[in-house]
């Protein structure tokens, strides 16, 4: 019995690991958008929508180049969904932004874009600290109290 303890806990022992686990690294951040049209209709309404969820893509600009957001074995493989928030009782799109610049492509015709500012941590992790869109500041994480959204009026 005694050799059975001492057995398990040397296998307790040698399965310990003195490497550091690191924090999460966040490589991506949702922004939540209302998309709209000039009246005040909700676009992302399947009911009254001009807008086709399987023409949506999103494209990460990266290095120069874009690549289109797609990872089968993600829950959202094309990194967004819509969805509706029953606090503001309306539909949102929950975008994940990355790279230097994310693409919002929303039919053959419009497209939104967007440019997060990341801020790089000692543990090589990215934090997002702000997001422009059209060339204006819409996130700054030092300011905000409540999670990145915006309403774009198409």
């Amino acid at each position: 019995m005694k050799n059975i303890i001492l057995v398990m806990i040397s296998v307790c022992l040698l399965s310990c690991s003195n490497e550091e686990i690191p924090n999460s690294i966040p490589v991506s951040i949702n922004l939540y958008l209302e998309i709209v049209d000039e009246g005040g209709a909700d676009l992302l309404n399947s009911e009254n929508s001009t807008i086709s969820q399987g023409d949506i893509k999103v494209f990460y600009k990266e290095n120069g180049q874009l690549k289109e957001v797609f990872n089968p074995e993600m829950d959202n493989p094309r990194n967004y969904s819509i969805f509706f928030h029953e606090g503001k009782m309306k539909n949102l799109l929950a975008l994940g932004l990355g790279g230097e610049e994310t693409i919002l492509k929303l039919s053959d015709t419009i497209s939104e874009s967007f440019i997060p500012e990341w801020h790089l941590m000692e543990n090589g992790g990215k934090v997002l600290s702000k997001i422009y869109y059209k060339g204006n500041l819409v996130y700054d994480n030092r300011s905000a109290d409540d999670v990145p959204s915006l309403k774009i009026i198409l």
